[in-house]
């Protein structure tokens, strides 16, 4: 009888623990997913977007926060390319050219980088955050620690980020995409 309960006991144990592994592997691949679709609808790199991801969220904001500035970001990009008054005056105000000489707009890479280096050369932090809301919205607010030391504070998180091991090969998101859109 004692050997039964402890064998129902562990049987239970690692129904858990099965069930806990599952969970996380769902995460793990719903997170992935996400890498790669924020990736899709914005332009961004999946390897600036990771990395991106780690200055955020060392800064006090939230992967999901971080992915809606992103695409907010990508819509003031196009707005602005064409030709959206306010959106094209932020970008100005920031020296930021988002056409290329042919009339081609640049990559959402390049802007986002020349936009880092625009709002770090910004007199106050209140201009900072506004011009963050403006451009990233509501989470932008949120991301003024990531922008502190413009472009080259967002490459010392993407460099910091490869060193720490947690960039994804764009192969590997390609394919958690298809197997999350298949099971689905």
């Amino acid at each position: 009888g004692t050997a039964t309960k402890s064998l129902a006991k562990m049987g239970l144990v690692v129904g858990g623990l099965a069930a806990s592994l599952v969970f996380a592997f769902k995460k793990s691949f719903d997170f992935i997913d996400a890498l790669g679709k924020t990736s899709l609808r914005t332009g961004i790199t999946t390897k600036t977007l990771q990395a991106f991801q780690l200055a955020a969220i060392e800064s006090g904001s939230s992967i999901e926060q971080t992915q809606k500035g992103l695409i907010k970001f990508a819509r003031s990009i196009g707005d602005a390319g064409r030709g959206l008054k306010t959106q094209a005056d932020i970008f100005k105000d920031l020296g930021v050219e988002i056409k290329n000489s042919d009339g081609t707009l640049k990559s959402f890479d390049e802007i986002l980088m020349q936009t880092a280096d625009g709002i770090k050369n910004l007199g106050s932090d209140m201009e900072r955050t506004n011009a963050l809301a403006n451009l990233f919205g509501r989470s932008g607010a949120m991301m003024s620690e990531v922008f502190r030391n413009g472009a080259q504070g967002l490459e010392e998180f993407m460099q910091r980020a490869k060193r720490l091991g947690i960039i994804l090969d764009q192969d590997i998101i390609d394919r958690t995409q298809k197997f999350n859109d298949s099971v689905a």
